[in-house]
């Protein structure tokens, strides 16, 4: 499975983030479990949403080749797949 939910921390940003104020925050993520090279791996869920919704959106987006649409310009919730150069997260 290329993708997967996860809960990320927030460890480190800079001044580029959209999280610069939010070290220490955690959140649900998107893990893209074949980023190349590790420079995006996470597609972090800024807002509330529904959980079946997630669920639906991962599901589709496991199954199409059209993922990137699907978790960015399609998605019927809020992504932000930040850089890992420009905020760093780890899993909890």
């Amino acid at each position: 499975m290329r993708f997967e939910l996860k809960r990320i921390q927030i460890v480190g940003t800079d001044y580029d983030s959209i999280f610069y104020d939010k070290v220490g925050d955690v959140y649900w993520a998107i893990k893209d479990n074949k980023d190349e090279g590790g420079t995006q791996p996470y597609g972090i869920i800024t807002e509330p949403t529904d959980s079946l919704l997630v669920k639906e959106t991962l599901n589709k987006a496991n199954d199409s080749d059209n993922y990137f649409s699907i978790l960015t310009f399609d998605c019927p919730f809020n992504i932000e797949w930040e850089f890992k150069t420009i905020t760093q997260c780890v899993e909890v």
